[in-house]
């Protein structure tokens, strides 16, 4: 992520700094995304794309699929960027990703019955 991130600022003439001012975090979470001792959350992520003027998949590049398929990308960072702007929805996104694939499965089971 912080490869993306460096890439847009360079693009940009913009610092590290400056995001990590207008943004509200410091600069000590700015250096462990950059030693990869931790990656930013889906709001901080959403927050960055936003005052970078860019799409929020333009800083996961390393986490997006390997598809030649621009269509799933889009739908996939709209459903991303929707649950990154609504409080319950990112909620559930962070209690399902912590799911195992079973649990995951039996949860969505579950939902789908109840729709």
């Amino acid at each position: 992520m912080y490869k993306d991130f460096e890439e847009i600022l360079k693009e940009k003439g913009i610092s590290a700094y400056s995001v990590a001012k207008e943004i509200h975090i410091s600069q000590g979470i700015l250096s462990s995304w950059k030693a990869g001792k931790s990656s930013p959350n889906n709001a901080t992520l959403w927050k960055i794309a936003n005052y970078l003027d860019v799409p929020m998949e333009m800083l996961m590049s390393e986490y997006l699929p390997q598809t030649d398929d621009a269509t799933d990308i889009a739908k996939a960072t709209r459903v991303g960027l929707t649950i990154c702007q609504n409080d319950d929805l990112q909620e559930l996104f962070e209690i399902t990703s912590k799911m195992n694939s079973e649990r995951l499965k039996a949860y969505l089971t579950f939902m789908k019955k109840l729709s």
